[in-house]
C-alpha cells in the first residue's frame, strides 16, 4: 500500500499542470497564479498507478448547494477496497461539472495525489484586460520544508562524537542559543571536555 501512495503522490510533468489566476491587485494589472491538475490527469494517475478496474467514484449531493466525492481505490496486494471523502460548493460558472470536479480533485488529494501542490509558491504575473495572465510559470516551486529541530538528546549525541577541544567548541558554537543555553547540554559538553583533557595528559 505504501508503494501505491507513494506512486499516487507523485509530482506531475509541467505539461500536466494547468494555471489559474487567483487574487489580483486592485487595479487588477496583476493576478496570483495557481496551480492545479485537471480531473482527467487525476483519472490517468489513477489508471496508470492502480488499473482503471480498481478505482470508482460516487457523488452525492451536499444541501443543494456542493456535492460530495466518494473516491474508492482497490489495493491489490490486499484486494481490499478504501474510500476517502471531500467536498466542494457548486460553481459560479457550470455549477454542477464545476462541483463534481473540485469535488473529486480533493478527493484525490486524500490519497496524496496533487497534494504537493498546496505547498507551492504563488507567482504574481502581469494581467490583460484585468484578468487574462500575459505569462504563466513554466514549472511549480515549492515552498521549503522546516528544518527539524535539533533535539536535546541529538546535541547532546554530537558533543559527545568530539575527540578534540577544537571540535567540541566548533560543534557546540554551531549549536542554537537555545541549546546552548541548556543546562544538560553545558554539563555534557563540561564533562566530555574533561574526558578529551584527561585522555591528553594521560
Amino acid at each position: 500500500m505504501k508503494e501505491i501512495i507513494e506512486k499516487l503522490s507523485a509530482h506531475f510533468e509541467p505539461h500536466e499542470i494547468e494555471w489559474r489566476v487567483g487574487s489580483t491587485t486592485a487595479d487588477k494589472k496583476k493576478g496570483m497564479m495557481l496551480a492545479y491538475v485537471t480531473n482527467r490527469a487525476i483519472m490517468s494517475r489513477l489508471d496508470d498507478v492502480v488499473g482503471a478496474e480498481n478505482w470508482k467514484q460516487s457523488f452525492r449531493e451536499l444541501h443543494q448547494k456542493g456535492v460530495i466525492c466518494s473516491l474508492s481505490i482497490r489495493f491489490p496486494e490486499t484486494g481490499e477496497w478504501v474510500t476517502k471523502e471531500d467536498g466542494a460548493d457548486l460553481t459560479n460558472i457550470e455549477p454542477t461539472k464545476g462541483g463534481l470536479s473540485d469535488a473529486m480533485k480533493r478527493a484525490a488529494v486524500q490519497f496524496g495525489i496533487g497534494r504537493y501542490l498546496y505547498d507551492s509558491i504563488s507567482e504574481w504575473v502581469e494581467l490583460k484586460d484585468g484578468k487574462y495572465p500575459v505569462t504563466k510559470p513554466t514549472s511549480v516551486k515549492l515552498k521549503p520544508k522546516p528544518v527539524k529541530a535539533m533535539t536535546t538528546s541529538e546535541a547532546c549525541d554530537k558533543l559527545r562524537e568530539s575527540t578534540t577541544v577544537e571540535q567540541l567548541e566548533t560543534v557546540y558554537k554551531s549549536l542554537p542559543a537555545v541549546l546552548r543555553n541548556n543546562g544538560s547540554i553545558v554539563a555534557v559538553a563540561t564533562k566530555v571536555k574533561a574526558n578529551i583533557l584527561e585522555t591528553i595528559t594521560e
